[in-house]
């Protein structure tokens, strides 16, 4: 049936979709989305995720904290572990939204909570971080530098160092490459 397929249409949009919008296809991932029908959309949390991703990205901050609150409704009767990671996941993309409209002290404060629950007992461990992780960590840097907290905005980059690539992140690494520029001068 035409809902089967759109089901099975979806779980491959799931499946790939971080991929994608690490690879720039933002805006042809959205159109795929696009098509999906909004009752199979509407129960497929992974899925408003990534739009909400794909909202920050193409700086529309007020439609993308309108899908973390359709989110976190459709979030109340997951089980347990589904909605707390999906939870911080949310968290981490407010994080983000706050900053893209430079509500740095709210952004910054939310930023803070999600670092001591995600990040703060990994110190030290192997830093296998994804693409999320990944975006929350350049923008806590870019909040601490806003601020004018260095040594935090330096902390955070040395924390996240890529286990297997380092071109992969060219703003950590440009970062890096000034602090160390102007600790010289």
């Amino acid at each position: 049936s035409d809902l089967s397929s759109m089901d099975l249409a979806a779980d491959s949009l799931e499946q790939y979709a971080l991929d994608e919008l690490r690879n720039s296809r933002i805006l042809n991932f959205r159109g795929w989305i696009a098509k999906l029908p909004p009752p199979i959309l509407a129960h497929r949390p992974r899925l408003l995720v990534v739009l909400i991703w794909i909202e920050i990205l193409t700086m529309r901050p007020h439609e993308a904290f309108a899908l973390v609150s359709k989110t976190e409704a459709l979030l109340q009767g997951r089980p347990p572990e589904e909605r707390q990671e999906m939870m911080r996941v949310l968290q981490a993309q407010s994080v983000s939204i706050l900053a893209t409209q430079d509500l740095v002290r709210e952004a910054l404060e939310l930023g803070q909570v999600v670092w001591q629950e995600r990040f703060a007992a990994r110190r030290g461990q192997r830093r296998d971080f994804d693409w999320g992780e990944e975006a929350f960590l350049n923008v806590m840097i870019h909040l601490y530098r806003k601020v004018g907290d260095l040594q935090a905005a330096h902390m955070v980059s040395e924390f996240y160092v890529p286990a297997d690539s380092g071109p992969q992140n060219l703003y950590m690494l440009s970062y890096r490459a000034r602090d160390r520029k102007s600790t010289r001068l």
